[in-house]
């Protein structure tokens, strides 16, 4: 698959414009309707107020997220910009921060995170996050996704600019026919070391420098219901090999 710069998504784009973030450039945006989406905020029926006690349940549609490659869950802290979920409260704004990346001469783009989502019912899939590399996190990361779950394929590659700022990443999987339809769909955002004169984030590289993921979305657009004419046409096929087998 060629490289593809990684570009705002149009649909978070709207919710989180002049929020501080630094948006990335516009290429490979993601568009749809939300299927599944990580805001991290704790939920309940009183919010705590709290952004270092959040949740890996989806706020919207059914999925997993964990870490990879040995990477550290180490909890929840201050999300992305001004958060527009209904789950925000007053200070409820949360996002899953990650440490413990490997050494930059092993493991390149094993280490990360892994989301699991069904895309039943959709077609032309993306996939949209809030990246926060700190300074001495690894400058590049690398965006890969599965058909079957198991076997992932490199997608698109970003590298990071400004340490401690949330950058919008997305990648458009819409030419990738494999994706739709599927219960087994996967993806990853992996660590991606560029060789062995390897740097950080604006300083020497540090396994345990932290990133932190926010909205982590997973979009498509509905498989379109076959029309009267196609079950028409589908029920008199049918109907002519029923009648040849006769």
């Amino acid at each position: 698959m060629r490289e593809r710069t990684v570009g705002i998504v149009g649909l978070l784009g709207a919710g989180l414009a002049g929020c501080g973030l630094i948006l990335g450039a516009a290429a490979g945006t993601a568009r749809g309707d939300v299927i599944t989406q990580w805001t991290f905020n704790s939920t309940g029926p009183v919010v705590d107020n709290d952004p270092t006690t959040g949740t890996l349940t989806p706020e919207t549609g059914a999925g997993t997220l964990a870490t990879i490659g040995g990477v550290s869950d180490s909890g929840f802290a201050q999300g992305a910009g001004d958060d527009t979920s209904p789950t925000i409260g007053s200070n409820n704004n949360s996002s899953f921060e990650t440490q413990g990346y490997p050494p930059f001469d092993s493991g390149n783009k094993t280490a990360g995170i892994e989301i699991a989502a069904s895309t039943v019912g959709y077609q032309d899939i993306g996939l949209s996050f809030a990246h926060n590399q700190f300074g001495g996190a690894s400058a590049s990361f690398r965006i890969q996704y599965s058909t079957n779950g198991t076997t992932f394929t490199d997608a698109a590659g970003y590298t990071g600019s400004s340490p401690g700022t949330f950058v919008l990443r997305s990648d458009d999987f819409s030419a990738i026919p494999g994706l739709d339809d599927n219960p087994n769909a996967r993806f990853r955002v992996v660590a991606e070391f560029q060789g062995f004169f390897y740097s950080g984030l604006g300083e020497s590289y540090k396994p345990s420098a932290r990133n932190r993921f926010d909205w982590v979305t997973v979009t498509g657009t509905p498989v379109p219901e076959p029309t009267a004419a196609g079950v028409t046409a589908l029920a008199l096929a049918a109907m002519a090999r029923r009648v040849r087998r006769r």
